[in-house]
């Protein structure tokens, strides 16, 4: 029995809509930020996107900028 390797999928992809429920966001923001160059890399098949999921979650970790704490009044002197 032959390996297939087109047949093993090592990279999951998910689709625009799938992006957008994972995300809990619109699916018209998932295309704004894909014109805009401001969401996670896409590939495009033909005419279907897709996102990578390892792109995804390398993405949503450079979105974390951590706490956006301000500053406290004591700490303006």
């Amino acid at each position: 029995m032959q390996n297939n390797p087109a047949s093993e999928v090592t990279n999951p992809v998910l689709t625009e809509r799938e992006l957008a429920q994972r995300l809990k966001v619109s699916l018209s923001l998932v295309r704004k930020w894909r014109r805009e160059s401001k969401g996670p890399r896409f590939v495009r098949l033909s005419k279907c996107v897709r996102y990578v999921v390892e792109d995804v979650q390398r993405w949503l970790a450079e979105q974390s900028g951590g706490p956006t704490a301000k500053a406290s009044p004591s700490s303006q002197k």
